[in-house]
């Protein structure tokens, strides 16, 4: 059969080289709610009553967990999840990519909890993005690296393109929306990684506007020298997320019974690895907050090359004030920390001045959990009022 003059010829695309083809980061929405600020408010557990809760306007936001395509330590592919949250009248103010706190189960993740503190900024008008640290959520049979800033920071960066391509399906383009960083603990140093990998590697496709940093280890160093120092730990289970987070990530092949006394060696890994336990139940499964019960005081108190040494030269590599902030930064720290001392934030607030970068350094008189809720409710104050 012939065509006619009049009709168009059909026109077949070459096919697409291999080696030119861009795999997409976004693979599939594994969950949704909408919720009212009263459900916000029981999601996270924290009453309906708290005045937290009552500063928030009443709207419904809409929160998905996604799963997208990342990249683990050793630089192989995974399918790792994170959630993201927005109004539900899908008016935006801006994009925030938010990083939590330090956890211990699975069932605290973003994509468990389908919630995070950042999330209520969805009520205010923004789209938060939060990832699932590695190790939690799609990727839970994983070690979390723990304060691995280079897998911190690709987790992040690959999450926000996951969620444009996503964004861009269901007709909503936020390819070109400078991104606001918030983190707090862990999520400081989170912060920190993301936003310099996307100002050095990523510039032409992402802009960060600017990042709000608290209670951060900048220096992680520094942060488990302090605890070295001390006989008695404020957070001891930290020290095993630490050992066992960068044993995985920088392949440091610790010999854990060199390292650890012989109780935590034996409970370590499990206690750690398969999420099954909160922070807090990981130091009653310690039973000791005494650190020359849970690090052999022989390695503690050697100065000749052994497995602790190893671990602090890891912590050295992952330090983040060795870089030149172009996005304006808020440091919020509490002087009496006992967590993450208030050195890491002299110590970046310091290094990021004499680079010529923006910082603003607010302190308190507060321990680490003391400090949390100022550092949201300033987070607030400036995003949202």
């Amino acid at each position: 059969m012939s065509c006619s003059k009049e009709e168009e010829p059909v026109v077949i695309d070459p096919p697409v080289d291999p080696e030119e083809q861009v795999d997409p980061y976004f693979l599939e929405v594994i969950g949704r709610d909408e919720l009212s600020r009263a459900a916000f408010a029981e999601r996270l557990d924290l009453g309906a009553s708290n005045p937290l809760i009552l500063a928030l306007p009443e709207k419904k936001i809409v929160v998905e967990s996604i799963k997208y395509r990342t990249l683990d330590p050793a630089e192989e592919t995974v399918a790792a999840s994170g959630i993201i949250a927005y109004p539900a009248d899908k008016i935006f103010k801006g994009v925030v990519v938010s990083e939590h706190y330090t956890i211990g189960a699975n069932a605290e993740a973003p994509s468990s909890v389908m919630a995070s503190i950042e999330s209520a900024l969805a009520l205010f008008g923004y789209l938060v993005i939060t990832p699932d640290y590695l190790g939690f959520g799609t990727t839970r049979d994983l070690p979390q690296p723990y304060l691995h800033a280079r897998t911190a920071g690709q987790t992040s960066v690959d999450m926000v393109f996951a969620v444009r391509e996503y964004m861009d399906s269901i007709g909503l383009n936020i390819n070109t929306t400078p991104l606001t960083v918030i983190g707090y603990s862990q999520g400081a140093h989170s912060a920190f990684a993301f936003a310099r990998m996307a100002e050095e590697e990523y510039a032409e496709e992402m802009t960060i506007k600017q990042v709000f940093a608290g209670g951060g280890p900048y220096e992680p160093a520094a942060m488990f020298d302090f605890m070295l120092q001390q006989e008695q730990l404020a957070n001891p289970a930290t020290i095993l997320l630490t050992v066992i987070g960068l044993d995985y990530a920088e392949q440091l092949d610790l010999n854990y019974t060199e390292l650890f006394t012989e109780s935590i060696a034996t409970g370590c890994r499990s206690w750690c690895i398969n999420k099954d336990y909160t922070l807090g139940q990981i130091n009653r499964l310690m039973a000791t907050d005494r650190l020359t019960e849970i690090i052999r005081p022989e390695i503690l108190f050697s100065s000749s090359d052994n497995e602790l040494h190893k671990v602090m030269n890891a912590l050295e590599r992952n330090g983040l004030t060795d870089w030149a902030p172009k996005a304006p930064l808020l440091l919020v720290h509490g002087t009496k920390d006992r967590t993450v001392p208030f050195l890491n934030a002299e110590i970046a607030s310091k290094a990021f001045k004499a680079a010529g970068s923006t910082v603003e350094l607010i302190t308190f008189d507060t321990d680490h959990s003391e400090t949390a809720p100022y550092f949201y409710l300033l987070v607030l104050q400036r995003l949202a009022f």
